[in-house]
């Protein structure tokens, strides 16, 4: 899953995708595994209006925005 665009947040990352069929589905089954190990991990998905773009917010406790650019 390639992202169109990562943003830094204040206490983790937003990534942007185009959206494309299948593509709620993938982030659903990627959030599903990344709470069984990262249970300190918080999830929001923001799908805009007419086919827009896909937002996904991926926030945690301080260091969370480092851990996750180190992946």
């Amino acid at each position: 899953m390639l992202a169109d665009k990562v943003t830094d947040l204040d206490n983790g990352l937003r990534v942007t995708f185009a959206s494309r069929p299948g593509l709620l589905a993938d982030l659903a089954q990627m959030m599903e595994q990344e709470r069984g190990c990262c249970r300190f991990l918080r999830f929001r998905i923001t799908a805009e209006p007419a086919a827009g773009e896909i937002v996904l917010d991926v926030t945690g406790s301080p260091g969370t925005r480092e851990m996750l650019r180190a992946l």
